[in-house]
């Protein structure tokens, strides 16, 4: 997984399946000219690639509502399901162009569990190496993955809250 640039894939279930998508994302571009598309997506587990989209311009997913579903990701191997309890990572990468970068990396590990047939989706806590291995066991935990938001997105959704009442 690349070091993540800007934050974290925030993660829904839609339909039954994960859906990803980047909260409060609102980044404007320049001008026409200028990239501010959603690139490439990958679904991994530990160095294996399991479902992708790549070299496409999609419009950025920045709600729940507008999420990536993993249905609408090519499937790379046979297993094309996601299974419970079990850790994936989730990279998105977004075509930026400005003055700073002309990318940006959003990462998130985690887990979907089922608790009373209600699915969940859960942190990736990481294990430690094994002595004479370099292997590293990731693990599915009970803690529910949050949207992290910025401290101006939360000053933004207060002040929207504060402004509809």
């Amino acid at each position: 997984m690349s070091k993540p640039d800007y934050g974290q894939v925030d993660i829904a279930i839609k339909d039954n399946q994960p859906c990803f998508y980047l909260s409060g994302y609102t980044s404007e571009v320049e001008s026409e000219k200028d990239i501010n598309k959603l690139t490439y997506a990958i679904v991994f587990e530990g160095a294996k690639d399991l479902f992708i989209v790549k070299n496409t311009y999609l419009d950025i997913p920045n709600s729940p509502h507008s999420c990536l579903p993993i249905s609408e990701m090519q499937a790379l191997t046979n297993q094309s399901t996601i299974i419970l309890n079990k850790p994936y990572g989730i990279e998105l990468k977004l075509g930026i162009k400005d003055k700073y970068s002309n990318g940006a990396n959003y990462t998130s590990e985690f887990c979907i569990i089922e608790k009373q047939n209600y699915y969940r989706i859960v942190e990736v806590n990481r294990g430690k190496a094994t002595p004479n291995s370099d292997e590293v066991t990731n693990y599915c935990t009970d803690k529910k993955l949050e949207e992290r938001k910025s401290w101006f997105q939360k000053f933004k959704d207060w002040i929207e809250k504060i402004l509809t009442y």
